[in-house]
C-alpha cells in the first residue's frame, strides 16, 4: 500500500502564535539588557576606577621587577570598593608621585630623600600633596635634603624588588637618603613566588613571577589557565560589572579564574631573602654616597594591639642586627594610632601620612646626609 503524505496548511492562529513568542523573547532580553545596562551604570558610579592590587593605570612592565609605575601616568578619580576613599595620582616622567598636582619632574638622579615602598609609600587613598613624602617636601627640612621624592611603587612592592631597582640605576641616582617603607605583614608574602636572579656577589639583580604580568592597558594581571586572557582582558577594561562577578568566579572555579600564586620558598627562607635584599639596599645606598633607612609598618591591628606580629619582630631584629638605621611606627612618638587608617581600608588616611612623615623628619636630620656636606 502506498503511503500518503498529508500536507498541513499553516494558519493565521500558528502565525501569530510564533509572533507572540518572538515578541516575548524580544522584551524577556531587552529587559536583560535593560537589566544589565542599569546595573552597569550604577557599578560607574559606585565603584569608578576600583580593581585589585592598585590603580590599574599607573602600573607597566619592567625588566627588572615584575612591575613598576608608568611614567607619566594619570589616574583621576579612584575610589575603594569599601568607599572610604575617593583620590586622585599624578606621575612624573621618571615615574615618581609629584608631591602636588602642578609640581614639575622631579630627576631621578638629583634628590635629597626617596621615598620607597609599596602602596603605603605611594599613598594609596590619598591625594598627591597629602602624602609623608609630600608632607616633608614642605617641611622645615633643610634644602640640601629636597626634594623627597615618592618613589611607592617605582621599585616594587617588597624588599627584593626594591634591592633589583636599586641594583639596575644609573650610577648617577645618588639620593643623600632612602626612606624605605617595609611592610612585614606582605612582604613575605610577596617574596614567597619571586624568582630571583643574583649576580657573582649574590646581589639579587631581577627578579620575575611566573603568575604575574602588566597588559597592554597597564592592569596587572595573572597566569592564563584557560587561554581566557584575552576576553578577560576586554571584559576587565570595559565592563564594570566584571570585576565583582570576577572575583566570585574566582572563588568558585581558582583553577581558572584564580590568581593561583606558586610558592617558591618556605616562609622561613622568605624572610632571609628580605634580610639579604635590605641589607643589599642599605650597601648600595651607601655606595652612592647616601644613608639607607628601612621604616617598618605595621598593620592597623597590630596598632590596635601595640605588638607586632611574630614574623615582623624577627625582621626587624634582623635588620637592626645588620647595623641598619631603622624607624619603628609601631613605637616611639608621636604614635600612629587606628585613626591614622581608613575605617574599612588597610592603608593610612591623609593624618595618618602627617604622622608618618613628623616621625620621619627627626630621623633623617639626624643622619650623616643632613650635614649636606656632599
Amino acid at each position: 500500500m502506498r503511503g500518503r503524505t498529508e500536507s498541513r496548511t499553516r494558519s493565521p492562529f500558528d502565525t501569530l502564535l510564533v509572533m507572540r513568542r518572538l515578541h516575548k523573547l524580544a522584551l524577556g532580553l531587552a529587559g536583560i539588557l535593560a537589566g544589565f545596562l542599569v546595573s552597569e551604570l550604577a557599578a560607574r558610579q559606585l565603584l569608578p576606577n576600583a580593581d585589585d592590587g592598585g590603580p590599574p593605570a599607573i602600573f607597566t612592565a619592567s625588566s627588572i621587577i615584575p612591575f613598576t609605575t608608568k611614567p607619566g601616568a594619570v589616574h583621576e578619580m579612584i575610589r575603594s570598593p569599601s568607599g572610604d576613599y575617593v583620590y586622585s595620582a599624578h606621575l612624573d616622567a621618571a615615574g615618581l608621585r609629584k608631591t602636588r598636582v602642578d609640581a614639575a619632574s622631579a630627576d631621578l638622579d638629583r634628590h635629597g630623600v626617596l621615598v620607597l615602598g609599596d602602596s603605603f609609600a605611594f599613598g594609596m587613598g590619598v591625594d598627591d600633596e597629602q602624602t609623608a613624602a609630600a608632607v616633608l617636601e614642605r617641611s622645615g627640612m633643610p634644602a640640601c635634603l629636597k626634594p623627597v621624592a615618592n618613589g611607592g611603587w617605582v621599585a616594587g612592592n617588597n624588599p627584593a624588588t626594591t634591592a633589583a631597582w636599586l641594583a639596575g640605576q644609573s650610577p648617577a641616582m645618588r639620593p643623600r637618603a632612602i626612606a624605605h617603607l617595609v611592610f612585614p605583614a606582605n612582604d613575605i608574602d610577596d617574596i614567597l613566588p619571586l624568582e630571583l636572579a643574583t649576580d657573582d656577589r649574590g646581589d639579587v639583580i631581577r627578579v620575575t613571577e611566573d603568575v604575574s604580568y602588566v597588559d597592554a592597558t597597564g592592569r596587572r594581571r595573572y597566569r592564563d589557565h584557560a587561554g581566557l586572557r584575552a576576553t578577560r582582558d576586554w571584559l576587565r577594561a570595559h565592563v564594570r560589572l566584571y570585576q565583582p562577578v570576577y572575583r566570585g568566579l574566582a572563588s568558585v572555579l581558582p583553577a581558572t579564574f584564580g590568581e593561583a600564586r606558586i610558592s617558591l620558598r618556605s616562609r622561613g627562607e622568605a624572610h632571609g631573602v628580605a634580610v639579604n635584599a635590605i641589607r643589599q639596599s642599605a650597601r648600595l645606598t651607601a655606595e652612592r654616597g647616601g644613608t639607607y633607612v628601612a621604616v617598618f609598618v605595621p598593620t592597623v591591628q597590630e596598632v590596635r594591639t601595640s605588638r607586632w606580629a611574630d614574623e615582623a619582630i624577627a625582621l626587624i631584629a634582623a635588620v637592626r642586627g645588620a647595623g641598619i638605621t631603622t624607624v619603628d611606627l609601631l613605637g616611639g612618638k608621636p604614635a600612629l594610632t587606628p585613626a591614622g587608617y581608613f575605617p574599612h581600608d588597610a592603608h593610612w588616611n591623609a593624618a595618618g601620612h602627617a604622622l608618618v612623615a613628623a616621625r620621619l623628619e627627626p630621623v633623617l636630620l639626624g643622619l650623616p646626609a643632613a650635614g649636606c656636606g656632599r
